[in-house]
């Protein structure tokens, strides 16, 4: 192989690596450097930081004697307590932040349709537990369903209410009207139809807040109608806040596609975890914002149209608040997997809590056609592998027409080589080369430009498999079985080895190794150094986007072998060959594997 097709791939992998690196730097950050910022001062014209175990003082400008009566309803819905209700009036005349025995001694409602099983508290009318039915926590026995809801002891649960400097978390919420509902033994309320839960309750200075959650029996929203009456004379606007707690984590915690998202119609402008300022972000013609993780967000869209969004960090505390009012507010909650076609299905554009980068516009596409692979072989692992052999096949005209470039510059380089060695002019060099070009019909960036054109498809695949609810869970065989997971096939004095990842590394050393060149002794080992980083942060990756990678080097491997070939043709003879040879083997793991 000439020189040329050597720069070429240094040059390649450089920039993978530089890519890897700059991800790295931007997701990867611990949150050591937020953590320690500790409680915020309060702001007298934003809603009050709340730093752990305390709220802001309940002022209101206008005060209120009428008493809140419980209304009859169609159900007569209880919360359980316990003795730590006694706890309950200490709590509202001191003002603070409730404790987690504090709030499920008050009493808890819970609800359940079939998306979703919610705990509501009486006091301060909080979500405090939003799981999903159908997605577990993790892959071991007993850990139970996945839980939206981020929380640690001492910190407010989401759907908050504030107005202005108001908290309604010491507020004790009574039953004021419930419809819809059917009762399970354990006194879960059953969803059997649209159903509504009315939560009245009073603050110190008289007023009533109002919360009418609404449910329908399936789907994972909550609607949420609040009020106050009467209204603050100083028109403070009623804001409703989602909430995520997220502690410190070690050096590999990976932000990948998650953080807070504001969508204001038309784009949506995104904030990883770790940049989100302790100073109040305000965002105006806001109609939803997220918290979002990797692979599941919460939701909160204004039902009345573009809306304020006020965003902060607070000791670990990431929330976010939208604005109605002064006197009523309507938004509705959302507890979602990132699943892009049931995102895309529940209208909103809420799909957009999935982050496909700039290659966005090619990562969906290719997630369809990946998605349509899954339900033909009935293995993620295997799709993945089809995927890419797709992907191979689609760009070989161009790695094809790529190699033919470079082997025609090779021809030329004796010829090349003397001009750069008698024609000490630069721009004689130049002309002389040009001419030599010319003559011989070589384009000399006829070898770049193929492979200009096959980044932006390898990067939509990458970002789309990182972004990929369809993975999470999803088996291969043998040891992989989970493909969103980081690949552990067993423990070695205590480090887990990933055997993809080093079948990966393999493969690249494998290429280099036999890959004919003419590059100094130097470059050589450079070349060969490569594998050792790539290994690095692949082993921190998803599994599903190691098998990615090692099909894509296997492929390349028969591609590369049949090309350096004279005879015509063998190009694509090796490269079906090394298809054939990766796809059986997908089938044989997922087959026996399992």
């Amino acid at each position: 192989m000439s020189e040329q097709i050597q720069q070429n791939r240094i040059l390649a992998f450089a920039a993978i690596f530089a890519l890897f690196f700059v991800w790295s730097q931007n997701t990867m950050n611990p949150f050591a450097d937020r953590l320690s910022k500790g409680p915020l001062p309060s702001e007298p014209t934003a809603p009050t930081p709340l730093p752990k175990g305390q709220t802001a003082p309940l002022k209101i400008q206008t005060p209120a004697a009428s008493n809140n009566q419980q209304a009859g309803s169609e159900l007569q819905v209880q919360a359980t307590q316990t003795p730590a209700a006694a706890q309950v009036a200490t709590t509202q005349a001191t003002n603070q932040i409730p404790t987690d025995a504090q709030i499920n001694g008050a009493g808890v409602y819970k609800i359940k349709n079939e998306s979703f099983e919610a705990s509501i508290s009486s006091l301060g009318g909080r979500l405090i537990s939003f799981t999903l039915n159908d997605h577990r926590q993790d892959l071991e026995e007993g850990t139970g369903n996945y839980q939206i809801v981020s929380h640690t002891d001492g910190y407010p649960y989401p759907l908050g209410l504030y107005s202005g400097p108001v908290s309604d978390a010491s507020v004790k919420y009574e039953v004021q009207a419930s419809t819809g509902f059917g009762s399970a033994a354990d006194g879960t309320l059953s969803v059997t139809q649209p159903a509504r839960l009315v939560l009245s309750g009073a603050l110190p200075s008289g007023q009533t807040l109002t919360k009418t959650f609404s449910f329908t029996t399936s789907g994972h929203g909550i609607g949420v109608e609040a009020a106050i009456n009467p209204a603050p004379q100083d028109s403070a606007p009623l804001e409703l806040e989602i909430s995520k707690y997220v502690p410190e984590d070690d050096f590999f915690y990976s932000e990948a596609n998650s953080g807070v998202v504001h969508f204001d119609g038309e784009a949506a402008n995104r904030s990883i975890f770790s940049k989100v300022a302790s100073e109040s972000e305000q965002l105006t013609n806001i109609v939803w914002s997220a918290l979002s993780e990797t692979y599941f967000s919460q939701v909160l869209k204004s039902d009345t149209g573009p809306v304020r969004a006020n965003t902060r960090e607070a000791s670990g505390l990431i929330y976010t608040r939208l604005s109605q009012g002064p006197a009523t507010a309507n938004f509705t909650f959302y507890g979602v997997p990132k699943d892009y076609d049931l995102l895309t299905e529940m209208g909103g554009e809420l799909q957009r809590t999935v982050d496909f980068g700039w290659a966005g516009f090619l990562s969906a596409p290719l997630l369809s056609l990946l998605h349509m692979l899954n339900k033909v072989f009935g293995n993620y692992g295997v799709a993945i592998v089809v995927l890419t052999i797709f992907v191979k096949l689609l760009l070989f005209p161009l790695n094809a027409a790529q190699f033919k470039s470079m082997k025609a510059m090779q021809k030329l380089q004796p010829e090349m080589k003397r001009i750069r060695e008698n024609v000490k002019d630069k721009q004689e060099q130049q002309m002389q080369l040009m001419q030599l070009y010319q003559k011989a019909g070589v384009n000399p960036l006829g070898g770049c430009l193929p492979m200009v054109l096959q980044m932006p498809i390898f990067l939509g695949l990458y970002f789309g498999l990182m972004a990929d609810f369809g993975a999470r869970h999803a088996p291969f065989g043998f040891w992989v079985q989970d493909l969103s997971a980081k690949e552990v096939a067993f423990t070695l004095g205590g480090i887990g080895i990933p055997i993809l990842v080093v079948l990966m590394m393999i493969s690249m050393v494998y290429m280099t190794a036999t890959t004919p060149s003419t590059m100094e002794p130097l470059q050589k080992k450079m070349m060969m150094f490569m594998p050792i980083p790539f290994g690095f942060f692949f082993a921190q990756f998803a599994a599903g986007l190691t098998l990615y990678w090692l099909t894509n080097n296997i492929i390349s491997v028969g591609q590369n072998k049949g090309m350096y070939t004279e005879k015509e043709g063998n190009g694509l003879k090796y490269t079906l060959f090394a298809c054939g040879a990766c796809l059986s083997v997908a089938l044989f793991v997922a087959i026996f594997g399992n």
